[in-house]
């Protein structure tokens, strides 16, 4: 079975890289009704958290403040924006992303810390600053 080292695999990327990822992502989950469990190298892909956030848009991961923001510029601007969150969650976490040394730490990191470390302001200056790459 092959698995992925969490922090090489976000870390290492460059945003664009990232949100190619994320397009994919969405992409593939409009053609497949569903991932394959089964498929080891999927339950330990990274990739799974963005599918996680997107599908919840992004509540319970951000705090609700945060997640409304979401929301709103979903509705403001375009629901493909999810994807810029996604990259801008990443590069805020990026510091965090590469000290996981393990699958537990990763899901830590990107399912539980994002709510309870990042803070608004954050989330909003990075989105915005991808906005203008």
């Amino acid at each position: 079975t092959h698995t992925h080292t969490p922090h090489l695999y976000f870390a290492n990327q460059s945003p664009s890289v990232c949100a190619g990822s994320v397009t994919n992502l969405m992409q593939n989950r409009a053609r497949a009704s569903a991932p394959d469990v089964t498929d080891v190298s999927m339950q330990t892909h990274p990739v799974i958290f963005f599918r996680k956030w997107i599908g919840e848009g992004f509540a319970g991961v951000l705090s609700a403040s945060a997640t409304f923001f979401v929301w709103d510029q979903c509705h403001l601007i375009s629901w493909g924006v999810l994807q810029d969150f996604c990259v801008a969650l990443c590069t805020l976490l990026r510091e965090d992303i590469m000290a996981c040394t393990c699958f537990r730490d990763l899901q830590r990191v990107l399912l539980q810390a994002p709510g309870e470390k990042l803070l608004v302001k954050d989330v909003v200056l990075t989105w915005q600053k991808l906005q203008t790459l």
